[in-house]
């Protein structure tokens, strides 16, 4: 993520939107989801149980607390902090430092929630992500993830040039009839489009991209590799995963802040 800027859903949003990198991140997702399964089944002959779906730990499971008590106090910890952190900084600053050249302050409204408006609060954002979880659910048969439209799509390559690809890359017998993620993706970088025109940011600006070409296409390789790897993205493991207090969500994202930090210091 430190080498593309981006994660699984947002290179999603960030085509939608414009963003010129996001195609070679794209690119370069793409090729670590075909190459993934003839990986993935190597990494399996040494390590047999790698990638075998086990039941899902959960914090009040750990605990052994009843689950509504134990999703409200974590959640009344997170309300909590949200306002802390909303009351220290301004999101409306830094989305006009951003566009700089295109907007005003005069211009720009904080409060707005309309279509036509740059940006939403993070925190009306926030939350309509998490209603979402809800028509994923009832609509698609499972929780917002947005790493597995890549396989999904890489499924479908994959069986076009290897006749013998469920043997050798039998990972992709999980994708290949399914068309949820890629009906999601397309919603994503649809629904961005529409944000961003609408909004009068479309095409975002260029001094947004955080990478070269080079170092977009190398990210997004590994974005994809790490997330199929740990059984799920930024949206998976950060969005649905922590939603059910999953203890192998919860260790994943904290591995992604950490790694993204160590990374940071180390490229930036």
């Amino acid at each position: 993520m430190a080498l593309s800027g981006a994660c699984p859903g947002t290179v999603l949003v960030q085509l939608g939107a414009g963003l010129g990198s996001s195609v070679y991140v794209l690119v370069g997702a793409l090729g670590s989801s075909i190459t993934y399964g003839y990986i993935a089944r190597w990494i399996q002959t040494s390590f047999p149980t790698f990638g075998k779906k086990s039941p899902v730990k959960t914090v009040d499971g750990a605990l052994k607390h009843n689950a509504l008590f134990t999703s409200t106090i974590t959640a009344s910890a997170l309300i909590a902090a949200v306002y802390v952190l909303h009351s220290m900084t301004s999101w409306s600053h830094n989305v006009i430092s951003a566009y700089q050249n295109r907007i005003s302050q005069a211009s720009f409204s904080s409060t707005s929630s309309s279509l036509t408006s740059l940006a939403w609060s993070p925190i009306a954002g926030g939350a309509l992500v998490a209603l979402l979880q809800f028509p994923s659910v009832t609509l698609c048969g499972s929780p917002i993830g947005a790493s597995g439209s890549y396989m999904e799509l890489a499924s479908r390559v994959v069986a076009k040039i290897d006749k013998n690809w469920r043997k050798n890359a039998p990972v992709y017998a999980d994708f290949i009839t399914s068309n949820t993620g890629l009906l999601f993706a397309s919603g994503v970088i649809v629904g961005s489009f529409l944000s961003a025109y609408t909004g009068g940011a479309w095409p975002l600006n260029r001094s947004l991209e955080g990478s070269s070409p080079i170092k977009s296409v190398i990210g997004g390789a590994m974005l994809l590799f790490g997330a199929r790897m740990a059984g799920g993205c930024t949206s998976g493991h950060g969005i649905s995963g922590i939603a059910q207090l999953s203890l192998a969500s919860i260790v994943t994202v904290a591995a992604m802040f950490a790694g993204g930090i160590a990374s940071a210091f180390l490229l930036y």
